[in-house]
């Protein structure tokens, strides 16, 4: 397309958009139901299937700690607390941790693309379906959460971490967090038309950027807004997504959610493609403040 003056709200996706997150999930999930399978010497088939129910009772494919809500570790721990289970589990948690902390990192040219967003005097929001906890952690972690005015991400749903201290400093940012019910899951225009009016920014002034068709570019063609495709977050190793679905929260329901979504929006056209990084939009569209 010919370049769009005057964008002053973007709206970006956050998983596949600024990050890999299928390769650092799987991998790190994996890691930890490995080394929770070698400790409590139990099949690690069985223990996937229960990681799944309680994934789909939360309905958070990324739902902390579920390991501690599993049936196989209540029996086999009926009497420890939410704290002492996680620190019988603790090698498996770490081993979750120390792949992240490997695996997960932005894509080349994220942060530097944020920050001359931010200089042009454009508002950064962060749009995503993950649970604002883990929204939150991964943008701070990577270095994000100061470019971004916003974020509106699914209201988490079950318990806290088990050290309270540990989400403190989430809670002590939640005044930039617009919480969003479960029912309220991509795509739904009228989420990014509420973003559009709560910063006085007409859609056809803003900007959407995300990695799925039907979820991303179909809602914010249908809203108005200029939308851009993020078809490098879609080079992860394909294998991945077998495992990931494997542990999916997805109910019928979802499915057919996802069916519906894809009638809709499956052919839904972007109006630019990023085929390698973020730093491409700043070729079709020009930046500033409202």
């Amino acid at each position: 397309m010919t370049r769009s003056p005057n964008i002053a709200l973007v709206v970006t996706d956050l998983d596949n958009t600024l990050y890999d997150w299928v390769t650092f999930f799987v991998a790190s999930f994996y890691r930890m139901v490995e080394t929770a399978s070698d400790l409590l010497k139990v099949d690690q088939e069985a223990l996937l299937d229960e990681l799944q129910e309680v994934h789909k009772l939360y309905h958070d494919s990324e739902y902390p700690f579920a390991l501690l809500e599993t049936r196989l570790i209540k029996e086999r721990f009926p009497k420890l607390s939410r704290l002492e289970l996680k620190q019988q589990l603790d090698p498996a948690f770490r081993a979750f941790n120390e792949t992240r902390d490997r695996t997960l990192e932005l894509y080349p040219t994220v942060l530097a693309t944020l920050q001359t967003l931010q200089r042009s005097g454009a508002t950064i929001v962060g749009h995503t379906e993950a649970s604002a906890p883990n929204a939150f952690f991964r943008l701070r972690k990577l270095g994000c959460w100061q470019y971004v005015s916003r974020l509106y991400a699914l209201e988490h749903i079950g318990e806290d971490h088990p050290i309270v201290e540990k989400s403190m400093r989430f809670h002590e940012e939640r005044d930039r967090v617009h919480f969003l019910r479960a029912d309220q899951r991509k795509p739904n225009r009228d989420i990014l038309l509420t973003i559009c009016s709560e910063y006085n920014i007409p859609p056809s002034r803003a900007l959407y950027i995300g990695d799925s068709i039907t979820k991303d570019i179909g809602m914010a063609n249908d809203a108005g807004t200029c939308s851009a495709l993020a078809e490098y977050g879609l080079a992860f190793e394909k294998s991945l997504w077998n495992k990931l679905v494997r542990v999916t929260h997805w109910t019928q329901e979802d499915i057919r959610r996802n069916e519906e979504a894809r009638r809709s929006y499956g052919n839904a056209k972007p109006d630019v493609v990023l085929k390698n990084s973020l730093a491409e939009i700043l070729s079709h569209f020009e930046f500033g403040p409202p």
